[in-house]
């Protein structure tokens, strides 16, 4: 996680990094539940180099869309992770 909290952090805004890193600590146990379904540990990666070309390329509406889009899909498969089967 260094190395993603590393493009957000800003000597101008010191106490913006310690809430992001609070927050990613939080979500520790629910990035595992993610992370350990291969198709989306594949996805991710994909996700990810796109976040990383938006960001080199200096992007900021590709690189807000690829991110919220991320998040997005994150939040659709632990919501199916954790809903029980009726």
């Amino acid at each position: 996680s260094s190395d993603l909290l590393a493009i957000l952090d800003s000597p101008d805004q010191p106490h913006t990094l310690r809430v992001i890193t609070q927050l990613w600590d939080s979500t520790e146990a629910y990035r595992a539940l993610y992370y350990n379904l291969e198709d989306e540990r594949r996805g991710a990666v994909r996700a990810h180099d796109r976040i990383l070309k938006a960001l080199r390329a200096r992007d900021a509406k590709r690189l807000v869309a690829e991110l919220a889009a991320h998040r997005e899909r994150a939040l659709v498969v632990l919501r199916e992770v954790l809903t029980p089967a009726e």
